[in-house]
C-alpha cells in the first residue's frame, strides 16, 4: 500500500483521498482520521501541499457527512420505531444542535450514528453543513499537522504508520470512554426531556 501511494502524483493522491472520504458515507473502509493523518504525512514529504490537502479532504468529507444526514432524514424513522426516540432527538437538536454537531466532528465512534440521528430529527441539512464545515476547519489542520509531525519524528514511513496506529488506538480508547460517558449523560437528559412533555 505504501509503495502504491509513493508511486502516485499529487493529483492522484488528492483524488484518492477525496474518493475514500466520499465512500465513507456508505461503508467507511478506512477511518477518516487515518486518511487525514496520511495526507499530513505526505505533505511533510513534499508530495502534496497543505492547501490542496485541506481542499480535497473537504471535498470528500463534507458531502459524505451530509449524505449520512440525508440518509437519516429519509430512512431514519424506519430504524427507530419508537416515537419517543424521535421526539427526544428533535428536542435535543432544537436545543443543542450546533454544539452537538461541532463536538461530534471530533469523536470517531459516535460520528456516523449521530449524523443519522441529526437526519431523522429533521434538523436542517444546511445548518448541519455549516456547523460540520466550521468544526472541520479546526479538525483537518490539526490532523494534517499531527501527520506532518509524526512523519518528521519517524525514521521511516513504516515507523510513521506504526505511530499513527498507536495514536489512533489511544484516540479510539478515549473515544470509547467518552462515548460511554456521553450515553450516560444522554440517558439522563432524555428522562428530563421526556418528563417535560
Amino acid at each position: 500500500m505504501i509503495e502504491l501511494i509513493n508511486g502516485l502524483n499529487h493529483w492522484q493522491i488528492d483524488f484518492l483521498a477525496t474518493g475514500l472520504l466520499l465512500q465513507g458515507a456508505i461503508l467507511p473502509l478506512i477511518p477518516e482520521e487515518i486518511i487525514i493523518l496520511t495526507m499530513g504525512l505526505l505533505w511533510s514529504q513534499g508530495k502534496i501541499t497543505f492547501p490542496e490537502a485541506f481542499v480535497f479532504i473537504q471535498l470528500g468529507l463534507l458531502p459524505a457527512n451530509l449524505g449520512v444526514v440525508l440518509i437519516g432524514k429519509h430512512f431514519g424513522k424506519q430504524f427507530f420505531i419508537k416515537k419517543r426516540g424521535i421526539q427526544f432527538a428533535q428536542k435535543f437538536f432544537l436545543k443543542f444542535g450546533g454544539q452537538a454537531i461541532f463536538l461530534t466532528r471530533f469523536t470517531p465512534l459516535i460520528r456516523a450514528p449521530m449524523y443519522l440521528v441529526v437526519g431523522f430529527s429533521q434538523y436542517p441539512a444546511l445548518s448541519f453543513l455549516r456547523f460540520d464545515a466550521w468544526a472541520s476547519c479546526f479538525q483537518i489542520p490539526l490532523l494534517l499537522l499531527t501527520g506532518r509531525w509524526i512523519e518528521t519524528q519517524s525514521k521511516s514511513i513504516i515507523g510513521a504508520y506504526k505511530e499513527i496506529t498507536i495514536l489512533f488506538g489511544i484516540g479510539l480508547t478515549f473515544t470509547m470512554i467518552g462515548n460511554i460517558l456521553f450515553e450516560l449523560t444522554l440517558k439522563k437528559k432524555q428522562k428530563l426531556f421526556l418528563s417535560d412533555s
